[in-house]
């Protein structure tokens, strides 16, 4: 099973990089596909994606990519991230699951 490398992006004037944070199995993860409705086209012409795993530690993984090679990314977001996330991509169930039952707005 390949393992994928997870980043973070700088956030500082000091760092000019990504840099490796950690990594992960996705064969232990579970994983939420983007609402069709939700992709939308890059500045290249190219179409974004994105998709959402909960690795097994409980840590949520945001990953995006474009039809460009060698494009794919895997950064951690937090709960609130994530729930959103779920909710806009028509994931409701697996919101409640993980967060609770949702109220109507």
């Amino acid at each position: 099973m390949p393992h994928f490398n997870v980043v973070t992006y700088p956030a500082g004037e000091y760092e000019d990089a990504p840099s490796l944070a950690d990594w992960f199995d996705p064969g232990f993860a579970t994983g939420y596909e983007e609402d069709a409705g939700n992709v939308c086209p890059t500045a290249l012409g190219r179409y974004g994606h994105q998709a959402l795993c909960r690795a097994r530690d409980g840590r949520w993984l945001f990953n995006a990519w474009t039809e460009q090679e060698d494009s794919d990314t895997y950064g951690f977001v937090d709960d609130a991230t994530a729930k959103a996330w779920l909710l806009n991509n028509g994931h409701h169930d697996a919101a409640e699951h993980w967060f609770g039952e949702q109220q109507s707005a």
